[in-house]
């Protein structure tokens, strides 16, 4: 994404240190910083200087890629445990986990391997990203009026997006887009990042309160909602930043198409509906949940790099048996 004429990712890996774009100062401050500790990179997860699944795996990567070159240096075998321990308690996202004992495996062998694994990570983050985005922006519409919770954009994957990148390929594509943006309460990354995002790639925009989906929709004034994922169970079953539920529900309830669009490492492949899954929520005084478990009944259709499927069992084991 151009940022100041500049091409930026959200997260990337520079001279040995990992480079990220503060989340937590935009929308009024555009901020870089950088770390080579994997217990900062924890923290960047954990105060959501980084944040989006993909974002948060790729720096969950490097911060065990980072640690176990420490080690090496140090001759210090437990330099990688201690950054396995430490990031996987940063944050409940799935694809960071993921993500950590991909690394953490090479990094039992060398912190070459590690490294290795985390740059392709990376890469494959960001090809996917493109191939959703491609895929996505087929379903958008001259003129459509696009309705999306959370952020699931650039920042969000590193480069590209998810929604995001659908979005924005339809819109150079010559179509005219218009998007309703949800805060996304408690940490309003929809009313924070995603219309920052939109306003720095020229799309047409505004932000809704997250109560008001349901009204709009009922008025006829949303040809379709999509929303990425973090998660997504063999039944079709997606798990969300909270309150994806809520616009799910009412989605169905006025006939308008609810898409999910994710990357290959969201789908869960051991697990079948979610329903008993308890890793999903951060405790919170205030008892805010961080996601949610959107329903297969309610999704129209899942947004792959390999094309859209329906929210199927059958559909979603070929899929992942396939790739």
């Amino acid at each position: 994404m151009l940022v100041g004429g500049k091409d930026y990712k959200s997260v990337w890996f520079d001279d040995g240190k990992l480079m990220a774009i503060n989340q937590e100062k935009l929308p009024s401050n555009f901020e870089v910083v950088s770390s080579d500790n994997y217990s900062m990179i924890a923290g960047f997860i954990r105060d959501g200087t980084v944040s989006g699944s993909s974002a948060v795996g790729v720096a969950a990567a490097f911060g065990i890629a980072l640690a176990s070159i420490e080690g090496e240096k140090t001759k210090n075998p437990k330099a990688i445990e201690l950054a396995r321990d430490r990031l996987l308690s940063s944050s409940p996202v799935y694809c960071l986990k993921n993500c950590v004992e991909r690394v953490y495996l090479k990094a039992c062998v060398s912190a070459e391997d590690a490294l290795s694994e985390a740059k392709k990570i990376y890469e494959e983050v960001v090809l996917e990203s493109k191939l959703i985005s491609e895929n996505g922006s087929g379903l958008i519409k001259n003129g459509h009026r696009i309705a999306t919770h959370g952020n699931a954009g650039w920042l969000s994957s590193i480069d590209w997006g998810t929604v995001g990148g659908s979005i924005s390929t339809a819109r150079e594509k010559g179509r005219e887009i218009f998007v309703f943006v949800g805060e996304t309460r408690p940490f309003n990354r929809g009313s924070r990042l995603t219309a920052w995002e939109l306003k720095n790639g020229g799309i047409d925009h505004a932000i809704i309160i997250d109560d008001a989906f349901a009204h709009f929709m009922q008025k006829g004034d949303v040809d379709m909602v999509m929303v990425g994922a973090d998660r997504i169970f063999l039944s079709g079953n997606a798990v969300n930043t909270i309150g994806t539920l809520e616009k799910a529900i009412a989605a169905k309830e006025f006939g308008v198409p609810f898409y999910v669009a994710a990357s290959m490492s969201a789908f869960d492949r051991l697990n079948e509906d979610g329903n008993k899954t308890t890793g999903e929520e951060a405790p919170s005084k205030a008892w805010n949940p961080e996601f949610d478990l959107t329903l297969a009944k309610y999704i129209t259709g899942i947004v792959t790099p390999h094309g859209i499927i329906g929210p199927k069992k059958s559909e979603i084991m070929k899929l992942i048996k396939t790739f």
